[in-house]
Order: structure tokens, then C-alpha cells, then sequence
């Protein structure tokens, strides 16, 4: 990350961003989400940022009645599979070798960023969209009804970035 205040040289920024020498400021635009996109650029919108973190995860996983994606404000992003009491499953014999239960998608070191940005599909059908504080412990249930015919695997899709 780079220092909030002070002289930021070209290198620094390349260091942190990547490039390679001869560098251009014009380089880096929306390099962070606070850096411009277009026009004059600063190397003062530079101060604080870092390299964004990509993620981009798929999993299957065995769900009953719901799924939950939760994030537990430490830096960790779960796909959670439920029953239809609420509680985790992770002993049923219907799933197929699929994954149950509590599974941990993505995992990073959270004063890399302060937010974490989440695209998440279901199936290529449902999509949420969603920005979150990384202090901040968050979490979306993903409803299925299964007609009581047992469990099935979904596919989740999660992709994003820290910044």
C-alpha cells in the first residue's frame, strides 16, 4: 500500500501497481477505484491505495433448503449449506460427494483493503451484487425449495476484488 500523505514517485506507484519501465502516470488510470478513469490524473489520488485483489472461485455445493454466502468480517468469504431448521448440514448421504456444510471460498489478509467487492451467480441465474466494509461481518441467504425430493448440488460462482 502506499503512504497517505507525503511525495509518491512514479516507481513507487509502478512497484505497487505493477508496469514495467518507461512509466506514464496515464498508465494507471482507475487503477484503484478512487483514481480517475479518464482526464488529469495526480499523484495524490495515489495516496493510501494498493493493487486491488482479485478473486474469482467456483463451488459446488450440496444444499437441502438454503445456502448462505457470509463474509465474517475477518477476511474470510463461507458458502454455507442449511437445513430446513436452520441449522449447517454436513452428514447427508443424498449429496453425491458434493461439498456440504460451511466451506470456505476466499480468504485474505483484510488491511490489504477496506472494502470487498462480490459478484455472486447461482446457476449463471441468480446474481447479487455487493460492496461491504471488510470490518463488517455480513451475510445473504440464497432460498431453494427442493419439494422435498432431498438435497441437491448448486453451483455458486463468486468473483470480485479488495480495495
Amino acid at each position: 500500500m502506499l503512504q497517505s500523505s507525503g511525495q509518491i514517485t512514479i516507481k513507487e506507484i509502478e512497484n505497487e501497481f505493477g508496469g514495467s519501465a518507461p512509466t506514464a502516470i496515464n498508465e494507471y488510470y482507475s487503477a484503484d477505484d478512487a483514481v480517475p478513469s479518464s482526464g488529469q490524473i495526480a499523484f495524490s489520488d495515489f495516496y493510501g491505495k494498493a493493487k486491488p485483489i482479485l478473486y474469482d472461485v467456483t463451488q459446488y455445493q450440496c444444499i437441502d433448503h438454503y445456502a448462505s454466502l457470509y463474509y465474517d468480517g475477518n477476511g474470510r468469504l463461507y458458502i454455507e449449506s442449511r437445513e430446513p431448521s436452520g441449522n449447517i448440514h454436513t452428514r447427508r448421504g443424498d449429496c453425491g460427494g458434493y461439498c456440504q456444510g460451511q466451506i470456505c471460498i476466499f480468504a485474505f489478509n483484510k488491511s490489504q483493503g477496506t472494502t470487498i467487492h462480490i459478484n455472486a451467480w447461482v446457476w449463471n441465474t441468480l446474481h447479487f451484487n455487493f460492496d461491504l466494509n471488510v470490518n463488517t461481518a455480513w451475510r445473504s441467504n440464497f432460498w431453494f425449495t427442493d419439494g422435498g425430493s432431498g438435497a441437491h448440488a448448486y453451483r455458486f460462482r463468486v468473483q470480485g476484488r479488495i480495495t
